[in-house]
């Protein structure tokens, strides 16, 4: 964990603040439907993308947040997620160290 002005960033499927800020607003999308529990399918069909499309927001995902599966990913999404008149806002956490 790196250390800034007292403050712990977690790193792996609790990502770092810089993780946090890098998830685009199209993966925003994408992980906001993966937490009303759709499949790939229904998501491309309900975005309008290709099913294609959504696993690779999906595994950029992975590798920005450091999730190694769709289950880590789901849990990461509802601890660093908050729901703002029905669209997902990444919100940034600091953990007192």
């Amino acid at each position: 964990m790196g250390i800034l002005m007292g403050f712990s960033l977690p790193r792996g499927p609790m990502a770092s603040i810089t993780t946090l800020l890098t998830i685009s607003p199209a993966e925003g999308r994408v992980l906001a439907q993966l937490l009303e529990g759709r499949s790939n399918r229904q998501i491309a069909a309900r975005l309008g993308l290709s099913p294609r499309t959504v696993e690779s927001h999906i595994g950029a995902m992975f590798e920005k947040t450091g999730c190694r599966n769709r289950s880590q990913l789901l849990l990461w999404g509802q601890v660093n997620s908050r729901w703002n008149r029905g669209s997902m806002e990444i919100q940034t956490r600091l953990v007192p160290s």
